[in-house]
């Protein structure tokens, strides 16, 4: 029995809010699903999806702890622009990486993202 990870959700304290942030600002194509979540399209990769939360995501001293999200794209600089000038909190800026060239940044429930360029 062959076994893989086939899918990654996360839990967001705004559905909206982070639908926008996923799909417009770092261009994720968004696919039907459930009501209570917001699916992306997986690509060549692993199914992702945000959510409505199961718990108290107020109660959790910090969200996305210990969590390493990586995304790909195909031009770093370009969304380094993009996000720097919609206000995201980058972390790190575009910088050569093992994985090629690779940036940091948080998103609005303060998952650390980590987007690099193959």
């Amino acid at each position: 029995m062959a076994n893989y990870l086939g899918f990654v959700s996360i839990q967001v304290r705004d559905l909206e809010r982070s639908k926008q942030f996923y799909g417009d600002q770092l261009g994720l194509e968004i696919e039907p699903g459930p009501a209570h979540a917001v699916v992306f399209a997986k690509g060549d990769g692993v199914a992702f999806a945000i959510r409505q939360p199961i718990i108290d995501l107020d109660s959790v001293p910090s969200l996305g702890a210990g969590v390493a999200l990586w995304f790909t794209t195909s031009d770093v600089d370009v969304l380094h622009q993009n996000l720097s000038a919609a206000h995201v909190k980058i972390l790190q800026p575009p910088q050569p990486s093992p994985f090629g060239k690779m940036m940091v940044f948080v998103d609005p429930d303060g998952y650390t993202i980590t987007v690099y360029q193959p």
